[in-house]
């Protein structure tokens, strides 16, 4: 009477699970990378959607050759159009991820906060400068 009732564990079936290789669509064609992983049974057809929609990328601003000339220029001297291309080039290939981006930028002397100031105060000139344009 005062004892508690054993838990039924058998209730319902267990979920069958498989182990299958996993191919991310949005990976380039070329790329022969393979991943195995457990998914349920039911939702293997729809473990690609999940994967794609982890897949964001970061627009990154680009700009011409007036802007530059006009908001972009480095009064130091420190930053040149050069190293403000491969600057924009990186982010825009590594999505921002600033440690990579530094690490494959050419010149070692500019830390990563150097970096991110350069990217984030171009791109809040070219961003003021093309919505005054919008409202006139």
């Amino acid at each position: 009477r005062g004892m508690k009732q054993k838990r039924r564990v058998g209730a319902l079936p267990a979920t069958p699970w498989e182990y299958l290789p996993i191919k991310c669509s949005s990976r380039p064609k070329e790329d022969r990378l393979l991943l195995w992983r457990w998914v349920r049974a039911d939702q293997k057809d729809s473990y690609d959607d999940h994967l794609r929609a982890l897949d964001k990328k970061i627009r990154v601003f680009k700009y011409t050759e007036e802007e530059y000339t006009a908001l972009l220029q480095d009064s130091t001297g420190r930053w040149t159009r050069a190293l403000t291309d491969t600057l924009f080039a990186l982010c825009e290939e590594l999505d921002l991820r600033w440690v990579v981006v530094h690490d494959r930028f050419p010149d070692p002397s500019f830390p990563v906060e150097d970096l991110k100031e350069r990217y984030y105060s171009a791109a809040a000139a070219l961003l003021r400068s093309r919505c005054r344009g919008a409202e006139d």
